[in-house]
């Protein structure tokens, strides 16, 4: 049966950063909380946290711990809200026996919110992702059936399907997607194993059923199994399965543990596993050159655009002694059309004409919001030319900002300038606020030069919206095309409401990082003795963070994976990638990167190709010369039983192994014929994964044990 669980929590007040929202669905109120870290880059992913039976959005925002692991990464977050039903508890619609009748579309629902949420906040319309706790669960396995594409990857925690009671079609999805699954053997409340008789909540499934089942659907042929330190050493351990194939990046994890109901296992941040998953199929523009380049994507999905506007002047003629008769004509190309011009006397096309002597500036925009700025200085004096200032220049056509007035306002110079999230051709600055009761700032101007020269490059660090209604607050901007291993030093100016100015501030310096260095001698090894088996090796010509090997089967168009995860941390040089496939050719790139929060900064290029083929030709699906396997029981608390048949005479061997490769049990048939039945107990070894390998003169056969 599947128990009813009512978790109590202390609840707090809704935060900075989080806000309780309405969201009109099907004629119903609908709630929902959202959280965004501070400075969310635009297209950032979109993570739903949906609570269980009884439950509430703030109670799983309490205990899910996932606003930490947003602000870490960032993403936001939504926590919606179920609605109420007859017993006064919140709940989502996956089809319980008692909520038989009940017609809230919870999947329509939450993909509606998602995609409101996507347009309102401006979040990546690819990279939604859901996850759940129980009755959560429940719905997240719900959307995954859907096909619907809102979501990108679900991760049910706690959480089961009920096949007789949906609402939706389960089983019948419009393409395989990626499912990352927890749960607890000793689970009292949703069996591990299902329970098709339960006649309260509704007959519902074992995980494995699920977990086959999207592994079926995305045609998964290779996996991993490993286990968590017992950190808390308290006995029970969780059991870390990934599953995965060569021709698609779609993943399916189980992590299944000896514990209860809960929001994963105390030896393991669930909350950030989660996300680990999710993160690997976050897609956007990978290339760093590019105007919305994403540093968070994994996958390159071709959206990478380019800025390539430029300008001359075609034209530049001085006014006459006297007169105002001069004219600038711009001329602006790029790929992305139309192009916008502001000048800065008001003028918005290609050309001004009526000029008298002075300094013309002009911010030109192409379609994508790339922007150039460009000055023409027409027979120019500088100095101020406010006469109500205290330092007029009669004799200035030019401003320089240099003004300087009676008011409350003293015009302070930016304080507070510091570097930060340097790389070799990046680096980021800030600065304090300077907006205070007498004074509202309206723009900021920043000027950075190599150490040594004499030229500065001058750029907008913000600019208000021109009415000093509120003061701009912008306190940081990132440098771009700096040159690596060089020292900068930058200086600020603010431009106040009301007309006055500060001077710049003193100039702060800064080193850019060396360039990271490249990754060589890239190579591959292969193995007779484990076909599915590759070994990579490199150099370096320096120290670096962690590097990254990209392997995929040597087709145009086929799915990159990676070995060793996220990355191979240094100096370690060297990574196995296991569950490849034997007599498959296969290419494979490395890079290094220099910063592990900052992907950014990378070496130049990748390596150049390398190519391989493993060995062998193992077939397992009728290539191998045993038929009928059968193990049952399985899982088991202690005895296995192992039948195989053999057709022609042959030598086997067939072994039992841990996750960690210890060998437990062998036998060594010669010249064998017939039927193969065994007993084997396993009684006296630890419960978790164990491996049957059976060995024949064509291929080898495995197949995994679950001791209980």
């Amino acid at each position: 049966m599947k128990k009813l669980l009512i978790i109590l929590l202390w609840l707090p007040f809704i935060g900075l950063g989080q806000q309780s929202f309405n969201f009109q669905h099907d004629g119903l109120n609908r709630e929902y909380i959202y959280y965004s870290p501070t400075n969310l880059a635009l297209d950032a992913p979109l993570v739903f946290v949906a609570h269980g039976y009884t439950q509430s959005a703030q109670g799983i925002m309490s205990f899910s711990g996932m606003n930490a692991i947003a602000d870490s990464n960032g993403f936001a977050v939504c926590y919606p809200q179920g609605t109420t039903d007859n017993w006064g508890q919140n709940f989502w619609n996956v089809g319980y026996n008692f909520h038989s009748g009940v017609t809230v579309d919870d999947v329509d629902f939450l993909e509606s919110l998602a995609s409101f949420l996507q347009s309102n906040y401006q979040l990546g319309s690819n990279n939604t992702f859901i996850t759940g706790f129980s009755n959560g669960g429940e719905i997240s396995y719900l959307l995954s059936f859907d096909g619907s594409n809102v979501f990108k990857a679900f991760a049910p925690v706690a959480g089961t399907v009920f096949p007789n009671g949906t609402i939706n079609n389960l089983f019948t999805p419009n393409m395989p997607v990626p499912m990352f699954v927890t749960h607890g053997y000793n689970d009292s409340s949703s069996y591990y194993y299902g329970d098709l008789n339960d006649q309260f909540w509704g007959p519902y499934l074992s995980v494995d059923t699920l977990v086959d089942y999207w592994i079926n659907e995305n045609s998964l042929t290779n996996f991993n199994i490993d286990t968590f330190p017992d950190l808390n050493n308290d006995g029970n351990i969780t059991i870390r399965e990934k599953h995965f194939s060569s021709s698609t990046n779609n993943q399916v994890w189980l992590y299944s543990h000896n514990n209860g109901h809960n929001w994963g296992d105390s030896d393991i941040v669930i909350e950030q596993e989660i996300w680990d998953f999710f993160s690997l199929f976050v897609s956007g523009c990978t290339d760093p050159r590019a105007y919305n380049y994403d540093t968070i994507a994994i996958t390159d999905d071709g959206s990478c655009l380019f800025c390539d506007l430029t300008n001359t002047f075609v034209d530049s003629y001085n006014n006459t002694q006297g007169n105002c008769d001069g004219f600038i004509i711009a001329n602006s190309l790029s790929s992305f059309n139309p192009i916008t011009y502001l000048w800065s006397n008001g003028g918005t096309g290609t050309n001004i004409t009526g000029l008298c002597a002075g300094v013309y500036s002009v911010v030109i925009t192409d379609s994508l919001g790339c922007s150039i700025e460009d000055t023409v200085y027409m027979n120019a004096v500088s100095g101020c030319m406010d006469s109500l200032a205290s330092n007029y220049d009669p004799l200035a056509n030019y401003d320089d900002g240099s003004c300087q007035y009676q008011s409350n306002c003293s015009s302070p110079k930016p304080t507070g300038l510091y570097i930060y999230d340097v790389i070799d051709t990046r680096a980021k600055i800030g600065w304090n606020n300077m907006n205070d009761s007498a004074c509202m700032v309206l723009k900021y101007f920043v000027r950075y030069r190599e150490v040594g020269t004499n030229s500065w490059t001058t750029k907008s660090a913000g600019v208000g919206n021109g009415l000093c209604v509120f003061g701009l607050n912008t306190i940081d901007k990132q440098l771009l095309n700096l040159s690596p291993s060089t020292t900068y030093e930058f200086k600020m100016k603010a431009f106040y409401c009301g007309g006055t100015s500060s001077n710049y501030s003193s100039a702060v310096q800064f080193t850019t990082s060396d360039v990271c260095p490249e990754m060589t001698n890239l190579t591959a090894t292969t193995f007779n003795g484990n076909q599915s088996k590759v070994r990579f090796n490199w150099d370096t010509t320096g120290a670096y963070t962690f590097a990254r090997i990209l392997l995929r089967v040597d087709t145009a168009g086929a799915n990159w994976q990676t070995a060793g995860g996220f990355g191979v941390y240094y100096p370690t040089f060297f990574i196995n990638k296991f569950g490849l496939q034997s007599g498959e050719s296969y290419r494979a790139q490395g890079r290094t990167f220099c910063d592990s929060n900052i992907t950014a900064y990378r070496s130049p290029i990748w390596t150049s190709p390398i190519f391989w083929t493993q060995p062998g030709s193992i077939k397992l699906d009728g290539g191998v010369s045993i038929n009928n396997l059968d193990v049952y029981p399985n899982p088991s608390r202690d005895l296995f039983n192992i039948s195989f048949s053999s057709e022609k005479v042959q030598d086997l061997s067939i072994r039992i192994l841990s996750v960690v490769g210890a060998e437990v049990y062998r036998e060594d048939k010669q010249q064998f014929v017939g039927e193969y039945t065994k007993q084997i107990s396993l009684d006296n070894y630890g419960k978790g994964i164990y491996f049957l390998e059976i060995e024949t003169n064509t291929g080898v056969v495995n197949k995994k044990l679950i001791l209980q």
